[in-house]
């Protein structure tokens, strides 16, 4: 009985990654809880997937995720991190170019005096 409610349930799974694909025309991550268990059906998956589409291509656009746990905590700490290497840049960009003006500054009144 669960074989044949987990091959309903991919079945219902290909059928939402097939509209997705013809509507969005991009590449289907499968994420979420379930994502950390696809791997092993994948191959399953991208059968069912291709032999729905209209266009008779491969499924090769249908991935599992790569993140297995925790993937929405990493997303979500993600933003915070890119925004602080943009302010540390910026600071960081700041304090180079007040180096770079001070060693010139330097050198031109080393050069004047000397």
């Amino acid at each position: 009985h669960a074989q044949v409610l987990w091959l309903d349930y991919l079945d219902h799974l290909a059928s939402a990654v097939q509209i997705l694909r013809s509507i969005l025309d991009c590449d289907v991550i499968i994420g979420g809880f379930i994502g950390s268990y696809m791997e092993p059906y994948m191959e399953d998956l991208r059968h069912i997937v291709s032999s729905r589409s209209p266009f008779h291509e491969n499924a090769s656009f249908v991935r599992s995720c790569r993140h297995k746990q925790y993937a929405s905590n990493t997303g979500a700490a993600l933003l915070l991190i890119m925004h602080f290497l943009e302010t540390a840049e910026s600071c960081i960009t700041g304090a180079l170019m007040v180096f770079v003006y001070f060693f010139y500054f330097i050198k031109f009144n080393y050069e004047l005096f000397y």
